[in-house]
């Protein structure tokens, strides 16, 4: 059976639980997907609950298993230029999908901006998912979930009336994205 995907091709820079399960459904659908880690800076969900056998270890976590099954791995230190490189000629030779959601301009730092790739790779799709967008007066600001959660107003319709804003267990809105990406 043919998937809707099947050909496309991703790569993935995205990390934490926004981006790996966008890309995850890109996956599950037939795409392939190449996901680029550093394995000087792994992901911070490897160190996520549960573990296999409940032993610590970064190839053990189940979060990160989950959010990332069915996906290639390759892991690339952008701090050095052989890897930028590499990664440089993966986006335009070999990429339909660009993935990332990092701080805006780190991926830029790394010599791929939307602009530079797009000159060698013009049908290329970037999705870009920060957390306060590009360009605005706190584009620069980093976090996840959680701080996304309270920013969005989501704590002040959660709980009780009479009492304190509660959050909602986990990053909440990084599991809504993907469902709108």
């Amino acid at each position: 059976m043919k998937h809707p995907f099947e050909g496309l091709k991703v790569l993935d820079f995205c990390w934490v639980v926004i981006g790996p399960m966008t890309t995850r459904y890109f996956s599950d659908y037939g795409a392939t997907v190449i996901r680029v880690e550093s394995g000087l800076r792994p992901d911070v969900i490897r160190h996520g609950l549960p573990f296999a056998g409940n032993k610590p270890g970064v190839n053990r976590s189940g979060y990160w298993a989950n959010y990332n099954s069915g996906k290639l791995g390759l892991s690339l230190n952008m701090s050095d230029h052989r890897a930028r490189e590499i990664a440089f000629k993966l986006a335009t030779e070999w990429a339909d999908v660009i993935t990332e959601n990092f701080t805006p301009g780190t991926i830029e730092k790394w010599g791929l901006s939307y602009d530079k790739i797009k000159n060698k790779n013009p049908g290329v799709v970037m999705f870009s998912a920060s957390m306060l967008g590009r360009g605005g007066p706190y584009d620069a600001q980093p976090g996840f979930g959680p701080v996304l959660t309270a920013l969005s107003g989501h704590t002040n319709f959660t709980g009780w009336p009479d009492r304190v804003p509660v959050s909602p267990y986990g990053a909440y809105t990084d599991f809504l994205v993907p469902y709108l990406a």
